[in-house]
């Protein structure tokens, strides 16, 4: 049977050049990739609607959590029949999407939030609790910036030199 430990392998991933497919999922509870911080996108899946970058298919009832996700850099979010699975409704897809693409969710038999996302300063969850909370690092910069960053001790947002990728 497939477990969460059948991931293990992603745990360190950090960057996909390409795109993320999750297709006919059976019996997960969860799928945890802590460390993705970005999907450039350099190949995608084709539709109708443009090309994608994160696919999310017939999985059902568990969670998928990609708390360092920030910045999906060419392509769409898709969720087809995810009915069960939720918790990227809400996700704040205008910081990680580019060229104000927005997720198509339409298919995935998901109609409102199930996840509380409270614990999370930013407002914004993968799932409940603080370990999948949504770190914001694009709609909450001062003008100017495409991507920013808290300075220590809890103080204002600082631009990213344009040269990082998904944050700095």
């Amino acid at each position: 049977a497939l477990t969460e430990d059948s991931f293990n392998s992603l745990y360190y991933l950090k960057e996909i050049s390409g795109s993320l497919q999750f297709n006919t999922i059976p019996s997960m509870s969860t799928i945890t990739l802590p460390n993705l911080r970005i999907i450039r996108g350099q190949d995608t899946f084709a539709s109708s609607g443009g090309p994608v970058s994160l696919l999310v298919q017939s999985f059902t009832n568990g969670s998928l959590n990609l708390p360092s996700l920030t910045e999906v850099s060419n392509g769409r979010a898709v969720f087809v029949s995810t009915s069960g699975t939720c918790g990227f409704l809400t996700v704040r897809w205008t910081d990680i999407l580019s060229n104000g693409l927005l997720p198509d969710y339409s298919n995935s038999g998901c109609s409102s939030p199930s996840t509380d996302c409270s614990s999370c300063s930013s407002g914004h969850c993968w799932s409940s609790g603080s370990l999948y909370c949504q770190n914001l690092t694009k709609t909450v910069c001062p003008h100017g910036c495409g991507r920013c960053f808290k300075s220590s001790g809890g103080g204002s947002y600082q631009c990213c030199s344009d040269l990082c990728a998904a944050g700095c």
